[in-house]
């Protein structure tokens, strides 16, 4: 697996930030990324994120997904996330679980179209 990369595309008008990563990540990449697009979001006053990350590989176990979540849940709670993953990785489904009872709007999707529709739905 490649070296992390990340790639961001913002969109004022659909009030939505886009990130494409590829990569192998362990849990302190996974704060780092989400530091760097909730502070890019808030400086552009987005609220939506559309996070792809079909290209990367989680390099954390998963045990160690409660509490990676538990540290990001503060850092997102003031945006909508859509995230598209592998859903044959157990560790996606289980991200999505611990946010949901967290009460934080953060969704898987297997692609990044039902992503953008789930963002952009105001219900």
């Amino acid at each position: 697996m490649q070296a992390l990369q990340y790639q961001i595309d913002v969109d004022t008008e659909q009030n939505l930030l886009r990130a494409t990563v590829q990569g192998l990540l362990n849990s302190q990449d996974v704060i780092a990324l989400y530091q760097v697009f909730t502070f890019i979001g808030n400086t552009h006053k987005i609220t939506r994120l559309l996070l792809d990350f079909c290209q990367s590989d989680l390099a954390y176990s998963s045990a160690s997904v409660v509490d990676v979540s538990h540290r990001l849940a503060d850092l997102i709670k003031d945006f909508k996330v859509a995230r598209v993953v592998n859903s044959e990785d157990y560790r996606q489904t289980m991200i999505e679980q611990v946010f949901s009872q967290l009460d934080v709007q953060l969704r898987n999707f297997e692609d990044r179209d039902a992503g953008i529709s789930w963002l952009l739905d105001e219900n």
